[in-house]
């Protein structure tokens, strides 16, 4: 449709154009023509003036002139006629241009609305993607608050069965250490319940010096190691008890720190 319309005035310029040509062309043999009609008339009038009396020759004057007169008066009318058909043309050409001026108008104003509703449908759909995000996104920071909840519900549950775990161990600890010392603290009574035993015996046994002697020698010795024993293997068990209460001290700072963080 624009094509045709681009093509439109150049079309009327074209048969405009072609127009002038056949009019030009006419224009020529007409000229033509009156060339020979006068080339005719002045041969005739040669010969009239040489046949003919002056009298004759005004007559014939007159009817030259009457002719002419006709002549022009057909030129004209021609030029009317020509005139007016171009005026008729150029009166056709302007409500053709008219025409297409308000088809154009339609079209563009056609073109703006449908542009219009374009944008409005546009706006509609970009509102509904921005509600749904909004929507996803509150759900989603619901469900993230209540995950964040659940985590930290759980993190206090197993730290304080950490804690109670800790705290049961280290009861379990103090009393088995408990009993470890009630052990050592019964063995010693035991040796000293028999190192009174002994002397006792030695008293009514009233032995030789020598012998008591040797024997006080050899039973102190033994009393020494014995002790000796002792110390060490209740030392060592304090020492890993001391270990041990460190180990669960670092574990629960190591915790503390990692909760505060």
């Amino acid at each position: 449709m624009s094509e045709e319309r681009a093509w439109s005035p150049w079309r009327r310029l074209i048969k405009k154009g072609e127009k002038d040509e056949e009019e030009e062309e006419k224009n020529e043999d007409e000229k033509k023509k009156r060339r020979r009609r006068r080339r005719r008339r002045r041969r005739r009038r040669r010969e009239r003036e040489k046949k003919k009396k002056k009298g004759e020759r005004e007559e014939e004057e007159d009817e030259e002139e009457e002719e002419e007169e006709g002549r022009e008066k057909k030129k004209k009318k021609k030029r009317e006629k020509k005139k007016k058909r171009e005026e008729e043309e150029e009166r056709e050409e302007d409500e053709d241009d008219e025409e297409e001026e308000d088809e154009e108008e339609d079209e563009e104003e056609e073109e703006r609305e449908e542009e219009e509703r374009e944008e409005e449908r546009r706006r509609r759909r970009e509102r509904r993607r921005r509600r749904r995000e909004r929507e996803k996104k509150k759900k989603g920071e619901r469900e993230e608050e209540e995950e964040g909840r659940e985590r930290r519900r759980r993190r206090r549950r197993e730290r304080e069965e950490e804690e109670e775990r800790e705290e049961e161990e280290e009861r379990e600890e103090d009393e088995d250490d408990e009993e470890d010392e009630e052990e050592d603290e019964e063995e010693e009574e035991r040796e000293e319940e028999k190192e009174e035993r002994e002397e006792e015996e030695e008293k009514k046994k009233n032995k030789t010096k020598k012998k008591t002697k040797k024997k006080k020698k050899r039973e102190k010795k033994t009393k020494t190691t014995k002790k000796t024993k002792t110390k060490k293997k209740t030392k060592k068990k304090k020492k890993k008890r001391e270990k041990k209460t460190k180990k669960t001290k670092k574990k629960k700072t190591k915790k503390r720190r990692r909760r505060d963080c």
